[in-house]
């Protein structure tokens, strides 16, 4: 080994009982035996820098890390083995930082406690049967462009800061167990090749999966959880995704591409919801009342809701739910009713009341009569309504029905029955000719309702026709 420069780090290592000493400088290429033991010493002023060049002899079953005045540490190249990092076994206090490049890590438990203030950084490295357990992200942590061979269990922990794993690839399952805390958890351009599972995570505030891709037959993301704020953009299931969940506030799904079924059940409402830019080549399986309800919000954007209600619109179609589709129509139309509402208000001010009329004209044609075509009852409830409205506008007119046989003088039931049964005829377009009006006001009258019974008629076969022809 090289001694032409100051020793910079000092390792001692215990080797078949033998206590070996190895001086290491920053730029020194170093082959070390696999060892049980090693004890790394900080001094001040020195580098902090640990470089093996051959990782497969360069094992390490047990590690104690002693700084001084350093605050961060960096492992290059190594190989660790049975390792339990835990706070005891670091020795390290105050607000320090770890950095992991291109290391192989097998049969390792992260454990730090809440007492620690590490910020961890991984980086090209190799996992193997390594974990988090029971581990408190107090600062800002980032595991990147590593690849893990099997399961990777985070159990227990608290996310307190932003935990960060991005451009990984993940061959095993992916299971977040019990965990909770204020900060954000992460997967961000990560290659999923079996299950990404969080599971009773009841105090987890925010989850976030970005630019990922999911290979596994089935992805189910969560799993009887409760989390503040779910967020899935811009990623890609290659499966089925399933999001089984007791109670969430927000969830966020948007431009993401599901190649399988979509299931989503979760307890009561949410405050935001939106499916903006979701493409799902299968079957979308969720509870319509809890999602409409929560699409319906008012903080959730008008553009978002409306490409929400189309998802669905195209997914009950697909699968034969009528109904569903009914209504996911009825209020896709209500919220671009609602849009263009909005969207007056910018137009110029003297054509606002116009505007304003015909938008409120179009609500009562459209969207309170039939609901937008799709109730054929709510028409023909109008129709009946019409039909006694202008029968009371008629009696009021004093209109002659005298001449009605069955209408008997001084019997007002009989007269009433005249009026509704001229009204009929009227809106029917029938025209019997038995009794015509005798004022301009009743003409009037009977000129109006024989264009609306035309237009209700019209609109009751073509809704009563949808539902038949389905």
């Amino acid at each position: 080994m090289n001694h032409s420069y100051s020793p910079k780090i000092k390792l001692l290592g215990g080797l078949l009982n033998k206590i070996v000493s190895f001086e290491i400088l920053d730029s020194s290429k170093v082959k070390i035996p696999s060892t049980e033991y090693i004890s790394i010493h900080y001094k001040n002023g020195y580098g902090n820098i640990v470089k093996s060049v051959d990782m497969e002899v360069y094992k390490i079953n047990q590690i104690s890390v002693l700084l001084n005045e350093s605050d961060s540490i960096s492992f290059e190249n190594i190989y660790f083995d049975e390792i339990d990092l835990a706070n005891e076994m670091l020795g390290i206090t105050g607000r320090k930082s770890i950095t992991f490049k291109k290391c192989i890590f097998t049969n390792t438990v992260f454990n730090l406690d809440e007492s620690n203030e590490i910020a961890i950084m991984i980086v090209e490295s190799g996992f193997e049967n390594t974990n988090f357990i029971n581990h408190s992200f107090n600062l800002q942590s980032i595991i990147e462009s590593s690849f893990f061979k099997d399961t990777l269990k985070l159990d227990y922990c608290k996310i307190n800061e932003n935990v960060l794993f991005e451009g990984n690839r993940f061959y095993g399952h992916v299971r977040s167990f019990s965990c909770g805390g204020e900060g954000y958890l992460q997967w961000v351009s990560c290659d999923f090749y079996h299950k990404l599972e969080h599971k009773l995570c009841y105090d987890l505030k925010n989850l976030y999966l970005r630019f990922s891709t999911f290979h596994a037959e089935t992805s189910q993301i969560i799993d009887e959880a409760s989390i503040d704020y779910v967020a899935i953009m811009n990623c890609t299931f290659n499966s089925s995704l399933q999001l089984f969940t007791g109670d969430f506030d927000k969830l966020n799904i948007s431009n993401t591409i599901i190649n399988g079924n979509f299931s989503v059940f979760f307890d009561g409402y949410l405050d935001y919801l939106s499916l903006h830019g979701v493409t799902v080549s299968g079957y979308l399986d969720v509870d319509w009342h809890n999602l409409c309800e929560s699409c319906y919000l008012n903080d959730v954007p008008l553009e978002e809701r409306i490409s929400t209600m189309a998802l669905l619109i195209k997914n009950y179609s697909s699968s034969g739910e009528f109904e569903y589709q009914d209504n996911a129509y009825h209020y896709m139309r209500t919220l671009m009713s609602k849009k263009n509402y909005t969207n007056i208000k910018k137009r110029n001010i003297l054509l606002r009341p116009l505007l304003y009329f015909l938008h409120f004209l179009k609500w009562i044609l459209f969207g309170l009569i039939g609901r937008y075509g799709t109730s054929y009852t709510s028409v023909l409830v109008t129709m009946l309504a019409t039909i006694f409205i202008f029968s009371l506008g008629y009696g009021v007119s004093g209109m002659e029905i005298s001449q009605l046989d069955f209408v008997t003088d001084n019997n007002a039931l009989t007269e009433a029955f005249g009026y509704i049964y001229y009204s009929s005829i009227t809106f029917f377009t029938v025209g019997y000719g038995e009794v015509t009006a005798n004022s301009l006001f009743s003409a009037g009258l009977s000129m109006i309702e024989s264009f609306i019974g035309v237009f209700l008629m019209s609109y009751f076969v073509v809704a009563f026709a949808r539902k038949l022809v389905r």
